[in-house]
């Protein structure tokens, strides 16, 4: 199994070091790990994402060689929010050879505040038809990043609803989007971009429940997308690999055959 979506602490939210992730991997027999620590590029300097970037690769080439013939551990990278700062994105992507981009949007503009999803309020003050529009902008500046970035996997595709619906409650019909998520597909598919599908939410009390949702990935594989990868999204090494065999059945089901990952920015096709 190859996990291609796996944070450790040089990302703000996660505390594994390298060492941890890759003891972890070993112990659950999976064969390789992508480090992709988060790179939202408006917080380049708040967070002061250089820096951080550096010492990242440093400890990965260390572990690299250390747990090299245990562990095929690749080097990527998460680009958030590339549409608000893409020279920020040439700054972090020139310091290594990476195996793996990543694109993603975690930002939105809520109230004249620029916080993430996870950080915003979506109860009984936010009306429906503010949750649409602000889902409305998201899926706009998603199929603006996958026509302008040069990135190998569009991630965790519905992540606003972990929050809106599964946080919050919130009853929000995302079916009115199908025609903007088809045009993001194509694009996907015509550029030879990979849809991740993220298992962060496959657990009890989610329902286990994928991102993006089961009618999503039908929709891509009749659009013709067949170029998956999976990712645990993990922040925690315990969480490595999360229900990676339950769901390749359940793709197998759908009519998927193999998934991907990636070394040196190529494609590797995984068999089920």
């Amino acid at each position: 199994m190859f996990d291609t979506h796996v944070h450790s602490c040089y990302s703000h939210d996660s505390k594994a070091t390298i060492e941890d992730i890759c003891q972890s991997a070993i112990e659950r027999n999976i064969s390789g790990v992508t480090i992709t620590d988060h790179a939202n590029l408006n917080t380049f300097h708040s967070r002061n994402l250089l820096k951080r970037f550096k010492e990242m690769i440093q400890d990965f080439e260390s572990c690299k060689k250390k747990y090299s013939g245990q562990l095929k551990l690749y080097c990527g990278i998460e680009i958030g929010e590339f549409l608000r700062e893409p020279d920020k994105a040439e700054i972090l992507l020139s310091l290594t050879d990476y195996d793996e981009i990543i694109g993603s949007i975690h930002y939105l503009s809520y109230f004249d505040q620029d916080i993430t999803f996870a950080a915003a309020t979506f109860d009984e003050r936010v009306s429906d038809q503010q949750i649409y529009h602000l889902l409305e902008v998201y899926f706009d500046d998603l199929l603006k990043t996958a026509q302008m970035f040069d990135f190998d996997i569009l991630a965790h595709l519905t992540y606003p609803l972990r929050y809106v619906s599964f946080k919050y409650g919130r009853n929000i019909d995302i079916s009115c989007f199908y025609c903007k998520i088809c045009e993001i597909y194509k694009v996907l598919i015509e550029r030879g971009i990979s849809l991740e599908v993220n298992t962060s939410r496959f657990r009890e009390r989610y329902h286990y429940l994928l991102t993006p949702e089961l009618p999503l990935l039908d929709l891509y594989l009749s659009l013709g997308g067949k170029r998956i990868t999976l990712g645990s999204d993990a922040h925690i090494p315990e969480n490595l690999g999360m229900g990676f065999m339950n769901v390749i059945g359940i793709l197998k089901d759908i009519g998927f055959d193999s998934y991907y990952f990636y070394e040196q920015r190529m494609p590797k096709k995984v068999n089920f």
